[in-house]
């Protein structure tokens, strides 16, 4: 699955700067329970951010003055602006509502979040290059490998893997020549024995019998 960056940049009407501010800090401060946006909802979203910032000089870099929306998410961005706007059409409106150039309508109309598609798109701007943490991943099968590494350090905790993991730890560094004889010291330890034991038993947990 390909991840997209998603930039977008408007300038705040000077009357709303305050109640845009105070909507936001509401926001970030009750990411899971607040009434407007919650990015763990929107289940392709692996980053997200909205920020007041300044203009593009030296003057005015902390006036605070434009809002920012950055993201890396799953798919085409025209994808997930539809997905933002269904899933948190009251926040995506009540935060661009702010700026300059909002379209005077109200959601959940299709022709008013259509209008608000546009706005979306109209400010949005060349990302120059974003982070991923996991390079060809969904959001999906990220949590998904995560989750089963979780699973399978806690398997490994218990105390019946306690002597192979002892032995494991007491493995010699490489050294050259230690792959011609790899063989015999897994054999000498029965580390292979007990590696497709752990295996197996670690899949009959998770899968049960």
């Amino acid at each position: 699955m390909k991840q997209n960056p998603l930039t977008v940049i408007a300038n705040i009407k000077p009357a709303e700067k305050q109640e845009l501010e105070n909507l936001l800090n509401c926001i970030g401060q009750n990411q899971e329970t607040n009434e407007y946006l919650r990015f763990s909802e929107i289940k392709t979203t692996h980053f997200a951010r909205f920020a007041m910032i300044g203009g593009g000089n030296l003057a005015d870099r902390d006036a605070k003055n434009r809002l920012l929306f950055t993201s890396n998410h799953d798919g085409p961005s025209e994808a997930y602006i539809d997905l933002l706007l269904n899933k948190a059409g009251r926040g995506m409106e009540a935060i661009w509502s702010k700026c300059e150039g909002y379209p005077d309508v109200k959601l959940p109309s299709t022709h008013h979040r259509q209008e608000c598609k546009e706005f979306i798109k109209a400010h949005m701007v060349k990302t120059q290059a974003f982070y991923q943490g996991y390079p060809g991943y969904s959001v999906r099968e990220v949590e998904s490998y995560l989750g089963c590494r979780q699973q399978l350090e806690e398997f490994l905790n218990l105390e019946e893997f306690e002597p192979l993991l002892g032995a494991l730890a007491h493995l010699p560094p490489p050294q050259p020549g230690l792959l011609s004889g790899i063989g015999q010291l897994v054999a000498n330890l029965r580390l292979k024995e007990k590696a497709i034991e752990v295996v197996f038993a670690f899949l009959e947990h998770v899968l049960g019998p």
